[in-house]
């Protein structure tokens, strides 16, 4: 931080700008009240009045609850007669599930990289550990894994497990209180129990007591869930509650006892199907984790319908195929998902795996994806060279307005991968929920391949799930040019700075291996331009001067070079400031080489860099015009880029 105040004192005694009405920078310091106030107003701006509405309806009932020390309803569930719910399609078996059910057969339960041992049974309130590991212990996912590790190993041992842990939470959680009565808590939990106990339910028929008492608890849930749907929150919050009302009412007998609960839930899921699922097939959230927690969640509810022998509604079908696509389209050359948006590797299934499940359940099948692709309404181009490396583009709007959760402030940013699958420039992930600063960070501009001006985000992430004044998107350009691929898009998220600058990015990935990336700043007055490129960790990369920089993996060499001079730093896993950091799994965070430029400029300016195998890069600058000239696979380049 110190050094760029110095270049802003530097740049008032060389220009003589007065930088406090110019601009433009204002070191990052603790919000006040009032700011505090300004953001939560502006963030109040786009969400729905029945969002409002719904949120002090499900606040006025969890402060009743707690004051009423509310217990749950003991039931007479013996005469119903329930219909258990096998995802006969589904892919049985997951990686690590044996391990995990030997695990918490010592009370040793693992999540989010942080392990807890319970010595006298399982605290389910465990105050010690964070709200989002209290929440994954509560889902009560493990019970899946019991029932997996009894279908590979015919052990009794792991079906009493499964047994004895739903008794615990149900014996333990008696008051309708606290996180593990949160009402999406509630809705994986009661999936998780109905899914795992169908699975083994030819065993469990002789054990009556537990039947009740099962029966007894999913009664609770169900009712608890209709009554507080997620209206406030929606999106993947709300989709869960449909799940829950859907697989809930199938399995408690649709024609019987369930039927208003599979009323309600297929009423909402054809309407929130239209919200949710985009056109072009992505998730509204734009977050390639939660698509396939979604899509995952759809193929549940298809493969209920198919068991309680109900008609599959053509919209949930349609919403499948078109998920599918989107995600296979999506996939980086190894297979897995780019880690956009609140995106960590393990916190989904695998795109392999959900396309298999498709194919099975559906008969989808997977295509290859094309060699360029374009979902405008998700926000996302995709281009694929004939060699088979990808370079991806975030060029849409950074969240759905009313539900800024999991949004990033890193319009227009990049990730590159190798045909080998090999990342060389990658999209940091997420490291935790928690509000603080790496929360921030990771949310933040300055953790993206992009362009930051003024050290602002160009969209205003704040706390653990907000966000304020957005990016606009206002064009984006797909085209195929020759032996190279454009693609183009503008966006407004600094024009509320002085001099309202507005950031465009043209990028040409030429079929050789070269990626060359222009970034045109409108606007006018003095400003600190900063643009960062942040490697993979096993990435090593040095600088060789003001505007070059040396990148490899493995065997691999490549180039950056900036195309305008200005100052060069290299951080890897810096504390501060905060940068160089890569999170693929939640609580996880691993050093990774952040290179970046930073100059104080006068707007409009050009800028740029170019990334490609070719040890020799010249350019030539006059009159804001820039021309590119270098040899690669002996093929010569000769680009002129323009000017203002």
């Amino acid at each position: 931080m110190s050094r760029t105040i110095a270049q802003v004192g530097i740049a008032r005694v060389l220009l003589g700008d007065d930088m406090k009405h110019a601009g433009e920078y204002v070191p990052e310091r603790t919000r006040g009240p009032f700011e505090e106030w300004l953001l939560f107003m502006r963030t109040l701006h786009d969400i729905k009045l029945s969002q409002a509405i719904a949120r002090a309806r499900l606040i006025i009932r969890r402060v009743i609850r707690q004051s009423l020390r509310i217990k749950v309803k003991d039931y007479a569930p013996s005469n119903i007669e329930i219909l258990p719910v096998s995802l006969l399609s589904a892919p049985i078996f997951r990686q690590g599930f044996l391990e995990r059910a030997n695990d918490a057969l010592k009370h040793k339960y693992t999540f989010l990289s942080v392990e807890a041992q319970f010595k006298d049974g399982i605290d389910w309130r465990c105050p010690n550990e964070s709200q989002l590991w209290r929440y994954h212990l509560n889902y009560c996912d493990i019970t899946m894994d019991f029932a997996r590790a009894f279908h590979a190993t015919s052990d009794r041992k792991y079906l009493d497990a499964l047994c004895n842990h739903i008794e615990s939470w149900i014996e333990a959680n008696t008051l309708m209180t606290g996180d593990p009565w949160s009402p999406y808590c509630v809705s994986l939990r009661m999936v998780n129990w109905i899914l795992s106990c169908s699975a083994v339910w030819d065993e469990l028929v002789r054990d009556k007591s537990f039947q009740e008492t099962l029966l007894c608890s999913v009664l609770n849930h169900v009712n608890f869930i209709r009554g507080n749907l997620e209206y406030d929150v929606r999106c993947n919050h709300l989709l869960e509650n449909i799940k829950a009302l859907i697989v809930g009412g199938i399995f408690l007998n649709v024609k019987d006892v369930g039927s208003p609960y599979f009323k309600l839930g297929q009423r909402l899921l054809l309407q929130q199907l239209d919200e949710q699922v985009l056109s072009d097939g992505g998730h509204c959230e734009r977050s390639t984790m939660y698509h396939s927690v979604v899509l995952e969640d759809l193929l549940v509810i298809y493969e209920a319908y198919q068991c309680g022998g109900i008609t599959v509604p053509s919209q949930l079908e349609d919403s499948i195929r078109r998920m599918i696509q989107f995600l296979d389209g999506m996939r980086m050359p190894s297979g897995q998902i780019p880690l956009l948006n609140d995106s960590v590797e393990d916190g989904a299934l695998q795109p392999s795996v959900l396309i298999e499940w498709a194919s099975k359940a559906l008969g989808v099948t997977s295509c290859r994806p094309q060699q360029t692709l374009h979902f405008p309404e998700s926000g996302y181009m995709r281009v694929e060279t004939p060699s088979g490396d990808v370079l991806l583009f975030d060029c849409g709007e950074p969240c759905p307005s009313y539900q800024p959760g999991h949004a990033h402030a890193d319009t227009l940013s990049i990730i590159w991968a190798l045909a080998n699958g090999m990342e060389i420039l990658i999209d940091p992930g997420v490291y935790e929920y928690a509000e603080g600063p790496w929360r921030s960070y990771f949310r933040g501009t300055a953790a993206h391949n992009t362009v930051q001006i003024d050290g602002q985000d160009s969209t205003e992430v704040w706390k653990s799930f907000r966000a304020a004044r957005k990016a606009r998107v206002i064009s984006s350009v797909l085209r195929r040019m020759g032996n190279a691929t454009h693609l183009s898009a503008q966006h407004d998220g600094y024009a509320r700075l002085s001099g309202r600058p507005i950031h465009q990015r043209d990028i040409y990935l030429f079929d050789d291996r070269t990626v060359i990336v222009l970034d045109t700043l409108l606007g006018d007055g003095l400003h600190l331009v900063e643009s960062r490129q942040h490697f993979h960790p096993d990435c090593s990369v040095f600088t060789d001067s003001t505007t070059e920089c040396g990148v490899s993996r493995a065997n691999h060499n490549m180039r950056l070079r900036f195309l305008t001079e200005g100052e060069v730093s290299l951080y890897k896993g810096s504390s501060d400031p905060i940068l160089g950091w890569y999170a693929p799994s939640f609580g996880r965070k691993i050093p990774c080489p952040c290179v970046v430029w930073s100059k104080i400029v006068r707007l409009p300016y050009r800028t740029g860099f170019v990334l490609c195998d070719s040890s020799s890069i010249a350019f030539q600058v006059a009159d804001g015009s820039i021309s590119l000239s270098f040899e690669h696979s002996k093929t010569d380049h000769r680009i002129r880029l323009g000017q203002l």
